[in-house]
């Protein structure tokens, strides 16, 4: 639901402002690997996660792709990424079950570089642009949810690895709540700020005519 809310936005908007493609490269790149870590262990909730939610990564990806102009490092992690992607599912066939386990820490790990790249591309926009905070609020929800649990089980890694998202998508709540309270707006490709004062209305109409 909350990827969906981003994914629309995107679309109906026709921009990719303020939402990083480098994130939503990563975010593929995970779901894609949780599909096949799934496979491999034969578990249905993986396999029913991953195949639920890659493919509104994949629309989102698209539209930022379209909708963005993807630097050339951009297209390189995505290539890199998802050849990797390829390679883990080359191991799975193979058997080799503990180079897919590595490959799958790794990702789960990225996820944190995925938030640390959507809040400088949030922080370095004027505005808020495309950004989608529901898709953060629910993420939010849900790593608070994995860092409680994964304290009662003692899993230390998903601890740290839980902890530092919920942080950091506290941040971007409050960072996208601080451009909004200064009425910041998107159009386009680049932010401008939304204006309230009536006298500087009429001052841009009279300059018009």
């Amino acid at each position: 639901w909350g990827e969906g809310l981003q994914g629309k936005k995107i679309w109906k908007k026709k921009s990719g402002a303020s939402v990083s493609l480098t994130a939503y490269v990563i975010h593929n790149a995970v779901f894609a690997a949780t599909l096949i870590y799934g496979v491999v262990l034969g578990s249905v909730a993986y396999m029913f996660n991953g195949a639920l939610v890659l493919p509104i990564l994949i629309w989102i990806l698209v539209g930022l792709y379209r909708y963005k102009t993807p630097t050339k490092m951009e297209k390189i992690k995505t290539i890199v990424l998802f050849s990797i992607i390829v390679l883990m599912g080359v191991f799975a066939f193979l058997g080799k079950n503990t180079a897919v386990e590595m490959i799958m820490f790794l990702f789960l790990v990225s996820v944190v570089w995925a938030e640390l790249q959507m809040l400088w591309e949030l922080y370095k926009g004027s505005g808020t642009g495309s950004f989608e905070i529901r898709t953060n609020l629910v993420w939010l929800a849900s790593n608070a949810f994995f860092f409680m649990y994964s304290f009662t089980i003692k899993d230390w890694v998903f601890f740290v690895t839980t902890a530092a998202l919920v942080v950091i998508q506290i941040v971007i709540t409050f960072m996208y709540l601080a451009k909004k309270k200064k009425g910041l707006v998107h159009e386009g490709e680049g932010d401008v700020p939304l204006v309230h004062n009536e006298r500087l209305v009429e001052e841009e109409k009279n300059n018009i005519k």
